[in-house]
């Protein structure tokens, strides 16, 4: 599962990131974020006017038909690729509002002796994870912005020592891809692509905390920084 990210690019980098497809930039440059939670808001990249675009959504999709719309979408923050095209909740998001999560990394949470300990996961190569994202216009009686939910899949290779799910990640021009069809096979599709080469490192627990904020936060809590490709 994905419960917490960070946002702390500019558009410049993702730009760059994005390279050769073409990209439009906000005139607003986006604020860092260090610890994004469910029904908070981050930027998403969709489609506008057939040019890929960043818009802030709301994390945690709210279908059309939910029926208290304000107290929605903290259980929708993640969706299930196996799941979300048959699922009432994802499936119509799913074959029509398709989009991409870009994250300078995501926290994750290990049981170990009893306990949870927070870890922060990055590509070790890239200041950006690309993550498909479904979304959902906003409702009249609902919160104002869109909402949207990370794609997740079963994890595989070394970060499956931290959390058996992960969030589903792509290279930006496979995330292209993903916007423009929807998978026949969304489990199939999901595994045919290498996920990026991860490093993670141990956090302050203090991440847990919704209140909390800053770079601090991604800080690793020792030198020793876990590398796996």
């Amino acid at each position: 599962m994905c419960g917490r990210f960070t946002q702390d690019t500019s558009w410049a980098e993702v730009r760059a990131f994005l390279q050769p497809i073409e990209f439009r930039s906000p005139e607003q440059q986006p604020a860092a974020q260090f610890n994004v939670a469910p029904t908070q808001s981050a930027w998403v990249v969709l489609p506008i006017q057939g040019v890929l675009s960043a818009q802030p959504m709301r994390w945690g999709l709210i279908p059309a038909w939910a029926r208290d719309p304000g107290k929605t979408g903290y259980s929708t923050f993640n969706a299930r690729i196996e799941s979300a095209a048959s699922k009432p909740t994802f499936r119509h998001a799913f074959r029509r509002h398709r989009a991409l999560l870009l994250a300078s990394g995501y926290y994750e949470w290990k049981t170990q002796t009893g306990s949870k300990q927070a870890h922060y996961i990055q590509d070790a190569t890239a200041p950006l994870l690309c993550m498909a994202a479904l979304w959902e216009p906003p409702l009249p009686s609902g919160p104002e912005l869109p909402s949207f939910s990370i794609l997740t899949c079963p994890a595989t290779g070394k970060v499956a020592e931290l959390h058996d799910r992960m969030p589903v990640m792509l290279q930006p021009e496979a995330g292209r891809a993903w916007i423009e069809h929807a998978p026949v096979q969304p489990l199939e599709w999901a595994q045919q692509y290498v996920s990026p080469s991860l490093a993670w490192h141990a956090v302050d627990n203090a991440v847990g905390n919704v209140r909390s904020q800053g770079p601090q936060l991604c800080q690793p809590l020792s030198r020793q920084t876990g590398l796996f490709e």
